[in-house]
């Protein structure tokens, strides 16, 4: 099974996917390299997103979060988030 993976800047905007993650949110990458992750992001469940990010510092964890699709399907996607050292 390929696992979608994303980077994502603290800010929330998308640097890097790869294709099961675009086939996920069902969009092609160009679409979601660029975006916010607010704007992918069901606005049901934007709060605990962002509640999420904002407690993060450093700390990894686990979330389970609704998508909505362009063509309005949902999508239920668990991920892990991990909080990438700096490089330079």
């Amino acid at each position: 099974m390929t696992v979608g993976v994303a980077e994502v800047e603290l800010s929330g905007r998308v640097l890097r996917v790869n294709s099961r993650c675009c086939e996920l949110f069902g969009r092609p990458m160009e679409d979601v390299v660029g975006s916010r992750i607010q704007e992918l992001t069901h606005p049901d469940q934007l709060g605990k997103c962002l509640a999420q990010f904002d407690h993060l510092g450093g700390s990894d964890f686990v979330i389970e979060e609704r998508y909505e699709r362009p063509d309005y399907s949902i999508v239920w996607i668990n991920y892990s988030v991990t909080l990438a050292p700096r490089c330079g």
